[in-house]
């Protein structure tokens, strides 16, 4: 949701006019990915998207991850697991990704949304996708493995609670924080995303490369810090984190505004 909102606020009023015409495409109810124990809203959160007076991108962030509790055959296309003990190459990807992974998928999804001859119909399930996957690759553990399934299987205390490093940096650094969507949004566009600097234009190889980045942070900041704290992560542990995923967000943010503004013509 983050992401999107700060993609929103960096859009040219030709890629809002894109996504306004997108929603609205027949057929947007074929998308509705049920409502599920984590996504209580998901089925009224697409139908405020597709048919409320103003399409809030940020309805539709958590869209893909809904989606994979009814079609779990999807899983697989948000992440990439690239050994940690390599050096996250692009050969060492495309070993990581198989029959598919998140790279092969925003490629494909990217295409798409790019393609402003083809469906439109099919193009707003490229642009629910892409919303939720250019976040994805730009989240550590989504693009790396040290044969713990992403940090899903590395035992986490944060804020007193048992978890693990996976949802740590999913989600619980934002609960300590207490960040919420739209005030960290715009706290990341006045701040870090002017760090990032213009993306240039949105190719084939962008999200290999984006990919590579997550790749590198995993590999020099997040588990050198969960080893050193055995897990711990105390209040000055995610002071440390926070900036670094904050980082991640805005690089996201500014990236998905690229993908969008590219594939409406800017």
């Amino acid at each position: 949701m983050t992401v999107a909102l700060v993609a929103e606020g960096l859009m040219t009023p030709a890629a809002k006019q894109m996504v306004d015409e997108l929603r609205r495409a027949p057929g947007w109810d074929e998308f509705k990915p049920g409502d599920s124990r984590y996504f209580k809203s998901a089925d009224e959160d697409l139908t405020r998207f597709c048919r409320g007076p103003a399409g809030d991108l940020s309805l539709v962030g958590d869209w893909a991850d809904a989606w994979r509790e009814r079609h779990p055959e999807t899983g697989p296309l948000h992440f990439v697991d690239t050994p940690l003990d390599g050096d996250g190459s692009r050969k060492a990807m495309e070993e990581a990704c198989g029959d598919g992974c998140i790279l092969s998928k925003l490629d494909q999804e990217i295409g798409v949304l790019q393609d402003r001859g083809a469906d439109r119909t099919r193009r707003l399930e490229a642009l629910l996708w892409v919303v939720h996957l250019v976040g994805d690759v730009h989240q550590p553990l989504h693009c790396s493995d040290h044969g713990d399934k992403g940090g899903n299987e590395v035992p986490v205390v944060l804020a007193g609670r048992d978890g693990n490093l996976h949802s740590a940096w999913d989600t619980g650094f934002f609960y300590v924080e207490r960040a919420r969507p739209a005030d960290l949004a715009a706290d990341l566009l006045a701040h870090e995303c002017k760090e990032v600097g213009r993306p240039g234009r949105v190719g084939p190889e962008s999200p290999w490369l984006w990919a590579k980045e997550s790749f590198g942070v995993a590999k020099k900041f997040v588990y050198p810090q969960v080893e050193r704290n055995r897990g711990d992560f105390t209040r000055g542990q995610v002071d440390l984190a926070w900036p670094v995923a904050r980082m991640q967000l805005a690089r996201a943010g500014v990236r998905l505004a690229a993908v969008l503004n590219g594939a409406a013509g800017n």
